[in-house]
């Protein structure tokens, strides 16, 4: 994403393209984004390193929501990205309005949803779209 908002004044077709890619990478890792329902985050580790699947790929969604909060100028090719950030809006909105879980991993994941949803709000109004 942030590749593509760079490059995005020397082309803008492969603006859009790395900016959509890098969309369409956030919204298929969500689930994963979020963790699992009622398990602790760190619940998803890499075999080989150790680290945090689960963390790694939360700083990438912020990293990429935060990227194209930066636009300077609304260029027209930003304007598609805002049907996937809006999709993103609402699944943060449909995920913190589901029941179930109670305690501290519900709290921490609602406010996790929170968090995104306010960088996605942010985004979505760079690229010119509406979020309620």
């Amino acid at each position: 994403s942030r590749i593509g908002i760079v490059h995005g004044d020397s082309n803008e077709t492969d603006a859009a393209q790395l900016t959509a890619s890098a969309l369409s990478q956030l919204m298929d890792s969500f689930y994963l984004i979020l963790g699992p329902v009622g398990i602790p985050v760190n619940a998803l580790l890499n075999d080989d390193s150790g680290m945090d699947i689960t963390q790694v790929s939360r700083k990438a969604a912020f990293r990429i929501l935060k990227s194209l909060v930066k636009v300077r100028s609304r260029r027209k090719q930003f304007l598609p990205c805002g049907i996937t950030l809006q999709k993103l809006a609402n699944l943060c909105k449909g995920e913190s309005a589901a029941t179930g879980v109670q305690g501290a991993v519900a709290s921490r994941r609602k406010q996790l949803l929170k968090e995104i949803f306010d960088a996605t709000t942010n985004a979505v109004g760079v690229a010119g779209q509406n979020t309620t």
